[in-house]
Order: structure tokens, then sequence, then C-alpha cells
């Protein structure tokens, strides 16, 4: 999750971005990211499996799933946070076969 601002010159026009991290937090690496949504404290992501066999929606508050890590790279597939997993019918998504 980032803050992006926008900076303002002398005469209040925008003249740059500035973009700060507020949270970052693995997620299981089984599919596509299809959707996302923010509400708050809680993110939404939709996952399109590499199976076809199971597509889901994970909503997770992103203040308490931030990892201290400065690495995005992790070896277990072990999460560490709350999430609530949302399984979805793939035959009711348009576009997918």
């Amino acid at each position: 999750m980032w803050k992006v601002t926008l900076q303002l010159d002398d005469q209040n026009r925008g003249a740059s971005l500035s973009a700060t991290r507020l949270s970052s937090f693995p997620r299981e690496d089984c599919g596509l990211v299809d959707a996302i949504s923010l509400l708050g404290k809680y993110i939404a992501f939709g996952v399109i499996t590499t199976t076809d066999a199971f597509h889901y929606m994970a909503i997770v508050d992103w203040e308490k799933a931030n990892s201290q890590s400065q690495s995005h790279r992790r070896t277990a597939l072990k999460l560490s946070y709350p999430r609530k997993i949302i399984p979805i019918d793939s035959s009711h998504l348009v576009g997918v076969s």
C-alpha cells in the first residue's frame, strides 16, 4: 500500500508526486490478481488461479498484515496475517472459460 501525494510549487500548481510505502505483505503465488478494491484499512483482491479450478476473493486488513521485512522475496508459503478467503464459482465469471 502506498500513499501518493501531489507536491505543489510556489504558485500552488502541481509540480511532482511523492510516494510513501504504508504497508507491504506477501500473498500466495497461485494466480493472477484480477481486481482490487480498497476501503479504509481493508483491501480486497480477486485471484484467478492458474488451475482454473478455484478462483477466490481475499480480504486483508493491510495495516495488520504489514510485513517489516524490506525484501519481497520469501521461501515459505506460510502467511502470518489473518485474511478472509471467499471461493468464487468460475462458471459465473464473464470471459473465463
